[in-house]
């Protein structure tokens, strides 16, 4: 080999080696940044905003794990697990390479799926369908325990028009058994102005002592907003100078009580988290839906806000 034609392999080497050196150097920074980024108590809406939608998920004894692949400007790949137990991640570890790690247990793969909006409610008070379907699942069991059982999950997650509470509650025969049903609904009463037609449901006087008696054993003093109230009482809020929107508030809520989800629309004013507080500050006192606390919580951008409003609720709703 002559030294022109030995130069020349030479020079190729060298190339090859700085760029399979800078390779991996590109991709063991890479993952050192990604691992630096991830954090136990993050939420899988965090962690989405992080690193996209997962490529895998998996479910085994009560933890679901997401796994991501990562592809480095070199071309390595960097495989990502995250464990998440009740929304949020209680484990994760990343290594080079797609396959998935041995030391694993064998579980379902499922397909790639984006992360799920949280439905506002389970049984949408504006939607006859699902209240239907609902009506029906109560009424096809043929025990109370059951039937009772399935209102307790739908009170949960759903509020409930007097109307509504009058129909769930005819499907039983007796005045004793409606009124069980009733602990279970009242909370979730949305036009507390028309409880009278909940009383008036019941068979006997007895009967109808009883049920005023839950209906006020844990009604707060003051009125609760109409919707059609709230949407006046955001306009004012909406409109004002910024100095003047607490003041405008708090005279709002003066004598008067409203619903999570009214709340969320009065904090939907505010950019900020620490704006958010400060009218949650005052709307706090008057949440008469304690059980939906999760949507104002929800509405928080960061866990702090998070942790916050959840602290403000639960000072009033114990």
């Amino acid at each position: 080999m002559d030294m022109k034609n030995f130069m020349k392999v030479v020079i190729m080497a060298i190339v090859l080696l700085t760029t399979t050196s800078c390779g991996v150097l590109d991709a063991s920074l890479q993952r050192s940044r990604l691992a630096e980024s991830l954090h136990t108590g993050m939420t899988k809406r965090e962690v989405v905003d992080l690193l996209g939608n997962p490529e895998f998920k998996r479910s085994y004894n009560g933890i679901e794990q997401w796994e991501f692949h990562k592809i480095h400007f070199s071309g390595a790949v960097t495989t990502i697990l995250l464990d998440f137990q009740h929304d949020k991640v209680i484990s994760f570890n990343s290594y080079a390479g797609a396959t998935p790690s041995p030391a694993y247990p064998p579980i379902a793969i499922c397909p790639p799926a984006p992360v799920e909006e949280r439905p506002s409610l389970a049984y949408p008070t504006d939607d006859q369908a699902w209240f239907q379907e609902l009506y029906q699942k109560v009424k096809d069991k043929p025990f109370k325990d059951e039937r009772l059982k399935i209102l307790r999950e739908a009170a949960r997650q759903s509020d409930f028009t007097c109307d509504e509470i009058v129909q769930l509650m005819k499907i039983f025969n007796f005045d004793d058994e409606r009124l069980e049903a009733l602990v279970i609904l009242e909370p979730t009463i949305i036009d507390r102005e028309n409880i009278d037609r909940i009383v008036d449901s019941m068979t006997f006087i007895s009967g109808e002592e009883k049920a005023k008696n839950i209906l006020n054993k844990k009604h707060h003093s003051g009125r609760l907003y109409s919707d059609g109230e709230i949407n006046v009482l955001y306009e004012k809020v909406k409109d004002a100078f910024s100095f003047d929107q607490l003041k405008i508030l708090q005279t709002g809520m003066n004598g008067r009580n409203i619903t999570c989800k009214q709340c969320v629309k009065l904090l939907s004013i505010c950019d900020f988290d620490n704006e958010r507080i400060k009218f949650l500050q005052v709307m706090a006192p008057h949440i008469y839906d304690c059980h939906n606390r999760q949507l104002i919580i929800d509405t928080m951008s960061f866990a702090s806000g998070k942790d916050e409003a959840r602290q403000l609720i639960e000072r009033y709703c114990k």
